[in-house]
């Protein structure tokens, strides 16, 4: 088999990238969207990988090699429980906690190694998974003046709380007005589990299943 080309490693690692941020994006849509069950979509995940090698296979992108059964069987396990908890969380969470908590694969990955296998990697390679990044905390207004105003749709805000509540405690310039979509909240939540200090919560819950909208003042 050829040494790829410069180019032809670039275009693989843009292919990568952009697929990735595809596959998130449609995941997270059709769970929002119709609720698809985390086990199928994981079968289908695992499916269409199996696809995509075989024909990458056969393409000459890579030579496959035959491992012991007993081998491999722990490794094929632990990549299916990878994808299937990796796409629950995406289930459960926002895109952007999704995202955060996946960067953390390859840190302890590498901390696996270090202790369990004897392996040493470089400073270089290690400041190389710094994951800090302000922007995931400042909401965009470190630059604003007046009035700031962000929406969230959160489908089912107690699920990204949390979430939200650490954001907003954490940027030095914050909205001054949040308007939240699909809530879902009703009855059984009380204003103090949703409490953000400094704002003052309006909210407007729907009677039946799904929520309507509610604010931070």
């Amino acid at each position: 088999m050829e040494k790829p080309t410069h180019t032809a490693v670039s275009l693989g690692l843009l292919a990568n990238v952009c697929s990735s941020i595809a596959i998130i994006l449609i995941n997270k849509w059709i769970y929002t969207q119709y609720g698809f069950p985390n086990v199928t979509l994981t079968c289908i995940h695992l499916f269409v990988t199996s696809l995509g090698l075989f024909a990458c296979e056969r393409a000459d992108v890579f030579q496959s090699k035959h491992l012991p059964l007993k081998k491999m069987l722990p490794l094929a396990l632990t990549f299916c429980g990878f994808v299937a908890f990796t796409n629950l969380s995406l289930e459960t969470n926002t895109v952007g906690t999704y995202q955060i908590m996946k960067t953390m694969t390859t840190p302890c990955i590498i901390i696996i190694q270090e202790r369990f296998y004897a392996r040493s990697f470089s400073t270089q390679v290690k400041l190389t998974m710094d994951t800090e990044n302000d922007d995931l905390v400042t909401y965009g207004f470190n630059k604003c003046k007046g009035l700031k105003i962000c929406s969230h749709n959160v489908n089912r805000l107690e699920c990204k709380f949390d979430e939200i509540r650490y954001n907003l405690m954490s940027t030095p310039n914050p909205p001054d007005i949040i308007g939240y979509c699909e809530t879902f909240l009703g009855k059984n939540t009380s204003d103090r589990e949703i409490d953000i200090p400094g704002y003052i919560l309006q909210r407007k819950d729907r009677q039946s299943d799904g929520g309507v909208a509610g604010l931070s003042i």
